[in-house]
C-alpha cells in the first residue's frame, strides 16, 4: 500500500468455526504540514484450528494455520519530479502439520480369490 496525502485508517476481522479468526488494520497519511514525508502501516492476524483431528501421534490437530505479519512505507516527495519510498515487512508463519496418512498396503487390483 503506497502512503497518502491525507489520513486514512481501515479495519476487518472475520470469525469463522474451527478458531477461524482473521484480523487486519492499516493507518496512512502525511507526517508533514505540506505532505513531502507520508507513511503507511498495516498488520494482519490469522489462525485457523484445521479441518482434522490427528488420530496418531499426539491427538493434536492437523492442518492448523498461524499467521502474523506486518508491513510499513516511508515516503519523500519533495517535488513533482522526485519521490522516493522505502518499505519493509515481516511475517511469522507457525503451520501446524499437514494432514497426510501412510499406507500400509497398496492394492490397486480387485482380489478375485
Amino acid at each position: 500500500r503506497r502512503p497518502t496525502e491525507r489520513f486514512e485508517g481501515t479495519a476487518s476481522a472475520s470469525l469463522g468455526s474451527e478458531g477461524l479468526v482473521d484480523a487486519s488494520a492499516s493507518l496512512s497519511g502525511p507526517l508533514d504540514d505540506a505532505a513531502r514525508w507520508r507513511y503507511a502501516v498495516s498488520g494482519r492476524y490469522y489462525t485457523f484450528d484445521g479441518w482434522h483431528r490427528n488420530s496418531g501421534l499426539d491427538g493434536g490437530d492437523v492442518g492448523s494455520q498461524e499467521t502474523k505479519s506486518g508491513s510499513f512505507a516511508l515516503s519523500f516527495q519533495p517535488s513533482d519530479t522526485f519521490d522516493a519510498t522505502l518499505r519493509g515487512g515481516i511475517s511469522n508463519d507457525n503451520d501446524g502439520i499437514w494432514p497426510l496418512r501412510l499406507l500400509t498396503t497398496l492394492n490397486c487390483f480387485q482380489n478375485s480369490g
